[in-house]
């Protein structure tokens, strides 16, 4: 069932991108005088953020290539000790982004043996709001 999400994600994605492009080709029929500097500004973007999908998929392939899973579930699992909570104390640290984002990582984690009590060091607090700066 999950490697029919995946694919079904991938193939939704395809078609996303066939469909920018489209619509990229649709604007430049017609209005070629806003479709280029959109054009252009989308290719700079790209250009900006493609040198940090470069090393987030490296960073991810050699962390897969290293790490196997049964090493994981020993620094994390049911017996670990304090080298599982720095490493728990550690990923929460350098993660970023929407917290959301990792739960499909933390419920593998979890049904692999992780502790719960890893994962609530792992997982960020919620924005702090304090009284004296409304």
């Amino acid at each position: 069932m999950k490697k029919q999400q995946n694919k079904s994600f991938a193939f939704r994605g395809k078609y996303f991108f066939l469909s920018v492009c489209i619509l990229y080709g649709v604007l430049f029929l017609f209005n070629r005088e806003s479709a280029q500097p959109a054009l252009l500004k989308s290719v700079h973007i790209l250009v900006r953020i493609l040198p940090i999908f470069v090393v987030v998929i490296l960073f991810t392939a050699l962390l897969n290539y290293f790490l196997q899973p049964r090493q994981i579930a020993r620094y994390l699992g049911r017996d670990c000790s304090y080298t599982g909570w720095l490493w728990a104390l550690a990923g929460g640290v350098i993660s970023h982004g929407p917290m959301y984002a990792w739960y499909p990582l933390l419920e593998d984690l979890r049904s692999q043996g992780m502790r719960d009590e890893l994962i609530v060091v792992f997982l960020p607090p919620g924005p702090l709001k304090f009284p004296f700066c409304q």
